[in-house]
């Protein structure tokens, strides 16, 4: 081959890869640019982002709970006791509401009064798990917010006022199906018991510090009460076997705490029964699983002295659940330590007769 040609044929390899680098840039500056155009631009550059969400806010949802009724009532009664005529009419209230067609409104709003310790919140908490999972539910102390612009703890601070997010707003954005428990809701201030109609009625509310519509069509809420307690387990009492005549009354009585125009937005109004006998120690059952299952170990069996014993000190017109509870953690903490240390996976709890206390020990 003359010098001539191999001079040529260079000439043109050279040509060529020089055209196949500009292709190749002109390609890659073209894929590192396409990213740039990010959807929240797009959101700002083309919308009114706060009609957008409000708007959106109001689409119909289309998530269904993969749970049925006997499900979740089986669920909840193996954690509430003696209140199983609450848990079904709730649970059927929830699962017509689940039903309706362009529901622009929460799942369901109640209301459970009874003495403090009655297991009002641990109702809400059971309901979250029993729908949505271990992280299902959400409990919001709402003597915490008497204040009248206490509010903004909740739903946000005014754009032009310090202060940030509110704790609901942001607990909605991130599990907008689940439970909120409004405990103690008597103890708030008119003004935000009253905020809470625009959640109830419009089905969202706007975090004026987020600027964003948050929607509550798909969650639930249990406000529970203490108000007025003794004359709320005399009414439970008195209407036992009347829940229509009971309700009234209860919404009566309390008038006196609660804002009429927001106690007449809640869907239902439950009072907890006292718990009789066989409740009470079902109850000292759940406490004893538990605190076992801190520490990854099954009770097999407790023996009924000592649900006898829990109910001499705890067991009477009212039950506070939270110091039974504390009981039993105080009493059997340290065995079920001892037990988890040797390796006991499953245990059974007695009574010593001689030694007249609990005896915590291996089943094997």
């Amino acid at each position: 081959m003359s010098s001539s040609l191999i001079l040529v044929v260079g000439l043109v390899l050279v040509v060529i890869g020089v055209v196949i680098v500009a292709i190749t840039r002109r390609s890659t500056s073209a894929i590192i640019e396409l990213p740039v155009r990010k959807p929240v631009k797009i959101i700002d550059r083309l919308y009114n982002r706060a009609a957008l969400e409000k708007r959106m806010a109001e689409l119909p949802s289309s998530q269904t709970v993969h749970v049925n009724r006997d499900e979740v009532i089986a669920l909840m009664k193996d954690h509430i006791f003696g209140q199983d005529p609450v848990i079904e009419d709730v649970v059927d209230s929830i699962w017509g509401n689940f039903l309706a067609e362009n529901r622009a409104q929460p799942v369901g709003v109640f209301l459970l009064a009874g003495p403090p310790g009655s297991a009002k919140s641990r109702f809400g908490q059971a309901l979250g798990t029993a729908l949505y999972g271990a992280q299902g539910a959400k409990a919001f102390n709402l003597a915490s917010y008497s204040g009248s612009h206490s509010g903004s703890g909740l739903f946000g601070a005014p754009q032009d006022h310090q202060g940030g997010a509110g704790m609901l707003s942001e607990y909605l954005i991130a599990n907008p199906r689940s439970v909120v428990i409004l405990d103690e809701f008597e103890k708030a201030s008119n003004a935000v018991q009253r905020l809470f109609l625009d959640v109830w009625n419009d089905g969202c509310f706007t975090d004026h510090k987020l600027k964003r519509v948050v929607s509550t069509v798909d969650t639930i809420f249990i406000v529970t009460t203490n108000a007025q307690e003794d004359q709320m387990t005399a009414l439970a009492a008195s209407y036992k076997n009347k829940p229509v005549e009971l309700e009234e009354r209860v919404r009566e009585v309390l008038k006196h705490d609660i804002e009429n125009s927001v106690l007449s937005r809640i869907e239902r109004v439950f009072v907890f029964q006292p718990l009789d006998r066989i409740a009470f120690a079902a109850l000292v059952g759940s406490f004893i699983e538990e605190v076992a299952g801190r520490y990854r170990i099954t009770v097999t069996s407790v023996e009924e002295e000592v649900a006898y014993r829990y109910g001499l000190k705890h067991y009477g017109e009212k039950i506070d659940g939270r110091a039974v509870s504390g009981a039993v953690v105080k009493d059997m903490r340290a065995d079920f330590i001892r037990l988890q240390k040797t390796g006991v996976t499953r245990a059974k709890v007695g009574w010593n007769a001689k030694k007249n206390a609990l005896s915590i020990t291996a089943d094997t």
